[in-house]
C-alpha cells in the first residue's frame, strides 16, 4: 500500500470517527457525579503546587501538573506547549 493510499485511509477513518462523534449530539451523559465541595477539599492538599499553564505565552491561567515526566508537580512538560517544548 502506497503512502497516498495510507494517507487516504487515515483521512477516511478520521472522518468516520468525527461523524460518529457528532452523531452523539452536543452532550453525552457520563453517569457519574462529582461532589464539588469534596473536590475543593481534596484540592487543598495541592495548595501552592499550581504552575503557569503554557508558560511560554501570556495566559492568565494556572494548572495542576498531573502527568509530568518525572512524576512530580513541576509542570514540565505537561503544562507547557508540546509543540514548543524541546526538553
Amino acid at each position: 500500500m502506497g503512502s497516498t493510499e495510507n494517507s487516504t485511509d487515515n483521512a477516511i477513518k478520521r472522518l468516520l470517527l468525527l461523524q460518529a462523534m457528532s452523531a452523539l449530539g452536543p452532550a453525552v451523559e457520563l453517569g457519574f457525579h462529582i461532589d464539588a465541595g469534596q473536590f475543593e477539599r481534596d484540592l487543598q492538599a495541592f495548595q501552592g503546587d499550581w504552575k503557569p499553564y503554557n508558560p511560554r505565552k501570556n495566559i492568565a491561567r494556572q494548572g495542576l501538573s498531573l502527568t509530568s515526566l518525572d512524576g512530580g508537580l513541576g509542570g514540565i512538560p505537561d503544562l507547557d506547549s508540546l509543540m514548543e517544548y524541546n526538553g
